[in-house]
């Protein structure tokens, strides 16, 4: 059995953009976590109305709106699901480029 080369890159980009994705969702939860730093943009958006979930306290650390923190806490589960999809996604991807890097039949 060789590799076949074609699929090798086919797997490769789908996992390269898998892991992209995962990485944009996890700086999504590290923001509803306030792990991000001095990262202030958390909020969400109803009716086009702005309403922060995270805001600027002294010596620009973040802080949670405590009004709102229910909500937060509840995207915090949900991103969390999020993430797992993700991770499921790239462990699968993998699989397949280790198998088609065998040389296993698909």
């Amino acid at each position: 059995m060789s590799a076949n080369l074609e699929e090798v890159a086919v797997f490769s980009k789908q996992l390269k953009e898998a892991r992209e994705a995962l990485k944009a969702e996890r700086k999504v939860l590290h923001s509803l976590e306030m792990k991000n730093g001095q990262d202030f943009d958390t909020n969400i958006t109803v009716c086009g109305k702005r309403f922060a979930l995270v805001t600027m306290g002294a010596n620009y650390y973040p802080e949670r709106v405590k009004a709102l923190d229910v909500i937060r806490l509840e995207l915090i589960k949900y991103q969390q699901g999020v993430i797992q999809y993700h991770l499921g996604a790239v462990e699968g991807l993998e699989f397949k480029l280790a198998q088609a890097a065998r040389g296993a039949a698909a």
